[in-house]
């Protein structure tokens, strides 16, 4: 990447230009034609004259015209406008099978439009702002009001101990209101409950171990987490039914931000989540599984058929994924 400012046209072209660098290690021979770049190796690839080597069948690559080039499987970035649009181009070129946004981009992103649309969660990140870890990764609000929850003891009974202390210490009215009032230590409660599975959630991406596969079973739990809030978390953040179909609405926003229909492939074929999608669909419906991207078997049918046509194989149109 350049100081200047990159379109998708130059990102896409430095790109191919790296995939023709990788072909030698990953490129191999049309049928027919044996790997190898002198005619002796083919008869005797150990280079021992006394040896009796059966010679391979088929005929030395010379050229470059005798190889097939693979192309790259899989490509990943984060999601502002351009990055978006050289996923989209890679796909056109065909180039890559697949391309896909970050996952945890997405899921900070999403925590950034859960504050920044619901005054009733506004307004709690506003007192315990100073503690955010950054304000760039969202995600950091859920430790920022665990971090409050934990001293609220000490913080509460402050207040009262300087009041009553002989000490020359004064404290402000709006800290003494804030700190002595009900409603915020139920909305750092609440904000605490709201963030916590998308930090799970969050978390887990970011590790080594995570998987391609917990892309679609994570934002799903989101999902369902946000669906089933509870109550008394809503109360405390002023929210209502409307808010929480909203929340929902985002969540199926920022997952298309770096959709890919491998997805929803590998996570309904999997079977770890056979009974999550179980217990959703009887829950819920089936649409609830969805994301807001259609039926999860049509969404399977799509990358199937991708990988069948850069296999050389027809449309597997007929495939149900159940």
């Amino acid at each position: 990447m350049e100081l200047r400012r990159e379109s998708a046209a130059n990102l896409l072209e430095k790109l191919l230009n790296c995939k023709l660098c990788l072909l030698g290690s990953i490129r191999k021979p049309a049928p027919g034609f044996v790997l190898t770049t002198d005619e002796e190796d083919v008869e005797n690839p150990m280079n021992d004259t006394n040896a009796e080597v059966e010679r391979e069948e088929g005929r030395s690559c010379k050229t470059n015209e005798h190889f097939i080039n693979p192309p790259m499987f899989c490509f990943c970035t984060d999601s502002p406008s351009v990055m978006v649009k050289l996923r989209k181009d890679c796909l056109n070129t065909k180039d890559l099978v697949f391309a896909y946004g970050c996952a945890p981009h997405a899921i900070h992103n999403l925590c950034m439009d859960l504050i920044k649309n619901f005054p009733g969660v506004k307004i709690v990140l506003k007192q315990v702002v100073l503690i955010l870890y950054t304000k760039t990764r969202w995600g950091t609000v859920f430790f920022a009001a665990q971090r409050v929850s934990k001293v609220k003891a000490a913080c509460a009974a402050q207040p009262g101990e300087i009041l009553n202390a002989d000490l020359d210490i004064d404290i402000s009215d709006d800290l003494y209101m804030l700190l002595t009032d009900p409603a915020y230590w139920r909305g750092v409660a609440a904000m605490e409950s709201l963030f916590k599975t998308i930090s799970c959630c969050l978390t887990y991406m970011k590790e080594d171990e995570a998987t391609f596969l917990a892309v679609y079973a994570c934002f799903l739990a989101i999902k369902y987490h946000i669906k089933t809030l509870d109550l008394s978390v809503m109360e405390a953040l002023h929210l209502n039914d409307d808010d929480i179909c909203e929340m929902i609405r985002l969540i199926h926003h920022r997952f298309s931000t770096i959709y890919s229909e491998a997805h929803a492939l590998v996570f309904c074929t999997d079977p770890l989540f056979t009974s999550m999608r179980r217990s959703m669909a009887f829950r819920f419906d089936e649409k609830f599984l969805h994301l807001g991207k259609g039926s999860i078997n049509q969404q399977s049918k799509a990358p199937i058929a991708r990988i069948s046509f850069f296999d050389g194989k027809r449309d597997p149109a007929s495939i149900d994924v159940v």
